[in-house]
């Protein structure tokens, strides 16, 4: 086999790659997302005064154009209850700081993304 037939199945190789690196992306990002949702409604279940907000907590992915997810409490209704996060002058906080979650997860989605670009290369 001569050298141009191994940089033709090689281009090949990269054109596959290129091609599943947006669609297995967008669904690592869907599901790292829904794992830090359900780390934050479980995180927010049992609180007295706000028994709605774990269902108030969604998530949203995707890729504009770079790969995200958006985890939190709907703003209104239930989703207004930031103070449970965080305290006013009058309380402190009743639930831990949400970035913990996140700092944990965002370690985690790193690491498969890295996983993923080199078993893709």
């Amino acid at each position: 086999m001569g050298a141009s037939a191994g940089i033709r199945r090689e281009s090949a190789h990269l054109r596959r790659a290129v091609a599943l690196v947006p669609l297995e992306v967008r669904a690592l990002m869907r599901a790292e997302g829904a794992a830090l949702k359900r780390t934050l409604q479980r995180e927010a279940s049992g609180v007295e005064h706000a028994p709605a907000l774990p269902a108030a907590i969604t998530m949203n992915s995707g890729m504009k154009p770079e790969p995200f997810y958006e985890v939190g409490p709907l703003e209104g209704g239930a989703g207004s209850l930031a103070l449970l996060y965080y305290g006013n002058s009058h309380t402190g906080s009743v639930l831990k700081d949400p970035r913990f979650a996140l700092l944990r997860q965002a370690e985690q989605t790193t690491a498969k993304l890295t996983q993923l670009v080199v078993r893709l290369a």
